[in-house]
């Protein structure tokens, strides 16, 4: 989970974006070269509210191998559980990996003045 606010100055969150950015491309990078030989299994997390003043934006791609097709979703949630946007598209296997993090940063532009959280 990478928290983000649009609050604060040095070395705060906002320099966390770019550091999480490039490391995501290279394991997503690696993990398109280097494919597992066995799939993995699922793990169940239970979703959990963000606190008071935040916006959590929960973001996915998952893919097909076999296919080379995948997709993307986005929600984002506030305190009280609501959901004020979302939106999903298909895209490669390429794009279903590395598009939810850049629609998920694009999307919490949506909120300046709110502390957000966003997980992948």
């Amino acid at each position: 989970m990478l928290g983000l606010s649009s609050k604060g100055s040095g070395c705060g969150p906002h320099n966390l974006v770019p550091s999480g950015a490039i490391r995501l491309l290279h394991e997503s990078y690696y993990e398109l070269q280097h494919p597992p030989l066995i799939s993995s299994s699922r793990v169940k997390a239970k979703w959990q509210r963000p606190p008071l003043g935040f916006m959590k934006i929960n973001l996915g791609g998952p893919c097909r191998a076999a296919t080379g097709i995948g997709g993307i979703g986005i929600v984002a949630h506030d305190h009280e559980g609501t959901f004020p946007a979302c939106c999903s598209g298909v895209s490669n296997l390429l794009h279903a990996k590395l598009l939810p993090l850049k629609e998920g940063l694009l999307f919490a532009q949506r909120w300046p003045n709110v502390q957000r959280l966003i997980e992948a």
